[in-house]
């Protein structure tokens, strides 16, 4: 299923759009999911990030994990889609379209404690409750980081999804 995200209200849809598309992996254990934390604004994001001219969804996410999180991983099935728009964030272009896959995955192998050199971002296993609550209160804030409420929104769908298998 398909989910849209507005960032900004009266977009210009039928003025200049840049496309990016997007892979992310939900790696979960015992309520915990893997996730990066920022060490500027104390958010959480999911690893992954943008898929190269070229790459598969799977090569991109399996390329993405290891870089932010010195992990490898198993990609499983899908989760979710997210479309969102905001205003262009690239000159000449009125809207910024990122779409975004959510798989679940596994690791390959137990990490306890997994670090990498990130000055930015830190792979932390966060409880989703915990990430989500975390999320939605930053995103209150003015000026926040753009993929603050697509973050959110994919945690909030988890929590609902671990709440049902309950």
């Amino acid at each position: 299923m398909k989910h849209e995200i507005w960032c900004k209200d009266n977009l210009k849809l039928n003025g200049k759009i840049h496309y990016r598309e997007a892979v992310r992996a939900v790696i979960l254990e015992e309520n915990k999911v893997l996730m990066l934390l920022s060490t500027l604004n104390g958010d959480y994001k999911f690893p992954g990030g943008g898929i190269e001219k070229g790459e598969s969804h799977k090569f991109a996410l399996l390329r993405e994990t290891l870089e932010e999180t010195a992990c490898s991983i198993l990609m499983n099935e899908k989760f979710i889609e997210i479309n969102e728009y905001d205003e262009g964030q690239v000159e000449g272009f009125d809207v910024f379209h990122m779409f975004s896959t959510y798989y679940f995955a596994s690791l390959i192998g137990k990490k306890e404690n997994i670090k990498i050199e990130d000055e930015q971002s830190i792979p932390v296993w966060v409880g989703v409750e915990e990430a989500y609550l975390n999320n939605l209160k930053i995103s209150q804030r003015k000026n926040t980081v753009k993929w603050i409420k697509r973050e959110t929104y994919v945690l909030e769908q988890i929590t609902r999804m671990l709440e049902q298998i309950k």
